[in-house]
């Protein structure tokens, strides 16, 4: 869900017995985390959460504390990718029966919007669901979630390919789709640089062409279509580019200067 901080690495490996899951709440790492953090005990009741969750779902802490999570933050029914309860809880499942750290990659879990009774704002989340490790064995889950924008174009088929990755899979085969899918967002970032690249190129390029024509149409007294024709004329005629003539006068002019 939001943009965070892993200061509470701590809480994830001392030792806190079932019953005190509610003093997390006062614990500052907990509190003041920019992630968002919910503590859930093994029957997935809400037993600690911070601020910043609250804020981003609307919520007041008296409405859920106590509360089974699913009841506090039901998912919203209308969700065009089904009902994400089902991944979470298996998720919550997994961390309590392996004692082991999951990541949901980005997922889409509205919350109730309060501004509209009944309604459902759309969010996106980066879940990360963690055990809490108490005096007895797992205390708890740590729910931890940072907001993101929703994925689209290349980002989603790289997160799709991370969801299809770890969804179900057992570990070792996990790791290898994962891999895979980090291969593919590299090169898809690889892609993002050389369009980017190319895209302040012509921008300079577009800026030395109007310095070009500024100056011809000083110097020839033309408009500045006249300009541009006597531009492209040059650059057919010699079989130079466009821009590298344009660049090649206005170098002509400044060095002149």
């Amino acid at each position: 869900m939001f943009r965070g901080e892993h200061r509470s690495a701590r809480l994830r490996s001392g030792t806190v017995p079932r019953r005190d899951l509610t003093a997390l709440a006062d614990d500052p790492a907990f509190r003041d985390a920019r992630s968002g953090l919910v503590a859930l005990d093994p029957d997935l009741v809400i037993r600690a959460v911070n601020h910043t969750l609250l804020q981003a779902t609307f919520k007041a802490v008296d409405e859920v504390l106590g509360r089974h999570v699913f009841d506090a933050y039901p998912g919203n029914p209308d969700d065009p990718n089904g009902n994400p309860e089902g991944v979470f809880g298996r998720s919550f499942e997994k961390v309590l029966s392996t004692a082991r750290t999951n990541h949901l990659v980005v997922r889409r879990y509205d919350v109730l919007d309060s501004r509209e009774p009944g309604g459902f704002a759309e969010r996106h989340w980066v879940p990360v669901h963690e055990p809490i490790h108490g005096d007895r064995g797992i205390a708890g889950v740590l729910c931890r979630v940072d907001e993101v924008a929703p994925p689209s174009g290349r980002a989603l088929a790289v997160v799709d390919r991370c969801r299809a990755a770890l969804d179900g899979a057992p570990d070792h085969v996990a790791l290898v789709g994962l891999a895979a899918a980090v291969v593919e967002g590299l090169r898809s970032l690889g892609e993002l640089e050389r369009e980017a690249e190319q895209l302040r190129e012509a921008l300079t390029s577009r800026a030395t062409i109007d310095q070009a024509k500024g100056i011809l149409m000083s110097r020839e007294s033309i408009d500045a279509e006249k300009a541009f024709a006597r531009l492209v004329s040059l650059s057919n005629e010699s079989n130079v580019r466009l821009a590298d003539i344009a660049r090649a006068l206005v170098y002509q002019v400044t060095r002149g200067a």
